[in-house]
């Protein structure tokens, strides 16, 4: 009795925990779209990683609506000063955002006075108040009893824009005591100045984008008048929006370019004003904010307007246009978007700030005046935590709360990384292949199965010298073996038969093609069977080249484009060549164009299969001998190629080369008709649809 009931508990107990993983997690309720963006830059669902936690008003603590509010800044105490611009006050509260004091009065030498439009606030290490007045022009600094100890105004410099008047929208304050100051219409990059508001020079200036449109007008200048220059359109570079400090001092601004479709948005300066902020090993700026653009009654992009670096390192960007918020790690990998356009909680209207409590992270609405408190979920807090002690290769720590997070949304690649990549630690490297391969991370899929070849060959090297021995020995014993069998019929069969034509313009390219022009034992029987493994082989090559190889996206597999790009392009190729060289005194036929073309296809399809193999038996690093081996067959194809045109029409190379291009034209030209004649057959007949049913509306 006993016994049972100790296995009734153990099924229980198995049953408890198969269901745990079994079951899906229930979603908590947002009042906005939870996605984020995979490997292929496309939106996906994504479990919620924040959620809305509360909302606080000027109501809510006591002091009326607030009104335009600009900004926000978290102390180095946590607590959190908020600028209630169109009331001309700073409110500071504590970490549970409950008020611990109003401030709308300042102290210096004429007496109290204050703020006409303030714009932007931080503190400094000694705790001094930093505010930037863009209505009085000037960048205040206050100590802790509100006394003004310096006021900094548009510096006298030659290096600076008299042009530009100085509107100061936000401050900053490094560890060393150094202003920064962006300045409204400034293209120099942040202002900046000493502790005792000495003007030190610019910071951090973006560059001129380089465009299709600048390089055209830098063309035409050459050709301009002095007056027709000083007209043109000025490429000047984009000014920062905002900007904000890590723990390390490093400075991280954020910019919206003009058509917001070039990476960069974010930037982490170091002291030499150079940009470290990059995606992946291979140094390259990362686009933040959304990848996709809605279509309504205007395009609507993403419009950046203010960054936030937390105290794990995440970075926090706000995106106003949409009212979500984006967060990414330090390698600019997107972790979470929550947020949305809306009036609900959680949404916003014209969020203008943002700021980081913790995990908590505050989002200001300028139009709502209201403050909204984002808290991670358990997915969100599970995420973060592996993210960062995979960011300090922790691999196998991190794998526990991967596994976690995995629960929740099953096609992250961050999570799918971080478990191949504590797997390959482990020496899972089956496991590591592929968790990487579901996260398309191709140089961690290199290193992993490099390590597993290498485990597999030590385990099986006698197999694997055998097969090896075997592929080379057993072609040559064969064609031994057939060649005493029928020691005549070899050459026949090589070098007469109609079916061994094709291999034997491989081995002789420079006669084989005069030999088939004269005698004229093509078959166009044989071309389409070359055409028909010419198709086979371009899908064996999209779907079974080696994943390290493959850049293409099996999932999406459209044979009608690969048709196109085989048999159209081929039908294209006949009907042009026929066409051109006609007019050339060309002396091919369009049968004969037909079956030399199909037969240079013959080295392609030999090789398709034994390149496909090799793809998926070697690493990343071994790529050069996969490329070697394809450049060998598109140097072997392109000597057939040439030599088949020029044998078929009985040209010289000169000429040969000429009716190639001329072909290539002719091709573009047929393209560029038959679209002309579709868009024109869709304009009549929406033209007579309408008629149509104009007619039956009146009758």
């Amino acid at each position: 009795m006993r016994g049972r009931a100790i296995l009734f508990i153990l099924i229980l107990n198995f049953a408890a925990r198969i269901s745990l993983y079994a079951a899906p997690p229930t979603q908590p309720s947002v009042p906005y779209h939870s996605y984020t963006y995979g490997v292929w830059g496309s939106s996906t669902y994504a479990f919620p990683a924040y959620m809305p936690a509360e909302i606080v008003t000027g109501f809510d603590l006591g002091v009326g609506a607030f009104k335009n509010p600009k900004d926000l800044f978290r102390g180095p105490d946590r607590t959190v000063y908020l600028l209630d611009t169109g009331n001309k006050r700073i409110l500071v509260l504590d970490e549970q955002l409950r008020l611990i004091k109003t401030i709308s009065t300042f102290y210096r030498a004429g007496g109290a006075f204050e703020l006409q439009d303030p714009r932007g606030l931080c503190l400094d290490n000694a705790g001094h108040l930093y505010v930037a007045d863009r209505g009085a022009g000037a960048v205040y600094v206050f100590d802790e009893k509100l006394n003004l100890l310096t006021e900094i105004h548009k510096p006298q410099s030659d290096i600076v824009d008299p042009t530009v008047e100085f509107l100061p929208e936000k401050v900053l304050v490094d560890h060393l005591g150094t202003v920064y100051v962006l300045v409204f219409g400034s293209y120099q990059g942040a202002y900046t100045f000493s502790a005792d508001g000495a003007f030190l020079g610019f910071f951090g200036a973006n560059r001129v984008q380089v465009s299709a449109r600048l390089q055209k007008d830098r063309l035409w200048r050459m050709f301009m008048t002095k007056e027709q220059r000083e007209r043109m359109y000025r490429y000047v570079p984009v000014e920062y929006v905002n900007f904000a400090l890590d723990q390390e001092g490093f400075i991280y601004t954020v910019s919206n370019f003009g058509d917001n479709e070039q990476p960069g948005q974010v930037r982490k300066l170091n002291s030499l004003s150079e940009n470290i902020l990059f995606a992946g090993r291979k140094p390259r700026q990362a686009f933040f904010g959304d990848l996709e653009q809605v279509w309504t009654n205007r395009i609507e992009k993403s419009l950046l307007v203010a960054v936030d670096v937390d105290e794990k390192n995440f970075i926090n960007v706000l995106d106003s246009e949409r009212g979500r918020v984006f967060q990414y790690d330090q390698s600019c990998n997107l972790i979470a978007i929550f947020g949305g356009p809306g009036d609900q909680m959680g949404t916003s209207r014209n969020a203008v700030d943002l700021v980081s409590l913790g995990e908590r992270i505050l989002v200001l609405d300028e139009v709502k005046g209201a403050i909204t408190v984002f808290a991670p979920t358990y997915y969100g807090k599970a995420l973060r935590e592996a993210t960062v002690l995979y960011e300090d290769g922790r691999y196998q720590e991190a794998l526990q709360h991967y596994l976690e997070a995995l629960h929740y949304d099953r096609n992250n690649y961050i999570i799918q990384r971080g478990i191949a990549r504590a797997y390959e630690r482990m020496g899972r490297y089956e496991d590591a292949m592929a968790y990487y391969r579901l996260a398309q991370n191709r140089e961690g899929y290199s290193n992993a199965f490099r390590e597993w070849r290498t485990r597999f060959l030590r385990q099986h090297f006698s197999l694997f010298m055998g097969i090896l021995v075997a592929l080379f020995a057993l072609p040559s014993l064969v064609l031994r073996w057939y060649r005493r069998k029928h020691p005549r019929s070899v050459e026949r069969v090589l070098y007469v038969s109609k079916e061994w034509f094709p291999f034997y313009l491989l081995r002789h390219p420079f006669k084989g093609w005069d030999e088939l022009k004269r005698e004229g034992t093509g078959s166009l029987g044989i071309s389409f069977v070359i055409l028909g493994l010419w198709f086979l082989c371009n899908v064996i090559e999209f779907q079974f080249t080696g994943f390290i190889f493959n850049p293409n996206r099996l999932d999406q597999m459209n044979l009608w484009i690969i048709m196109a790009s085989t048999w159209g392009v081929f039908i294209l190729w006949t009907i042009a060549n026929w066409g051109i060289c006609t007019l050339h005194d060309g002396k091919g036929t369009f049968r004969e164009i037909w079956i030399f073309t199909s037969y240079t296809l013959v080295i392609y399809i030999l090789a398709t299969v034994p390149l496909v193999v090799v793809s998926n038996l070697l690493t990343q690093e071994e790529g050069a001998f996969l490329q070697l081996a394809r450049s060998v067959v598109s140097l072997w194809f392109g000597i057939e190629f040439v030599m088949a045109v020029m044998a078929v029409h009985q040209y010289d190379l000169k000429t040969t080369f000429w009716s190639i291009f001329l072909t290539i034209l002719g091709m573009l030209l047929i393209v560029f008709v038959v679209v002309m004649f579709v868009s024109l057959f869709n304009q009549g007949y929406d033209f007579i649809s309408t008629i149509i049913q104009e007619i039956l509306l009146r009758l």
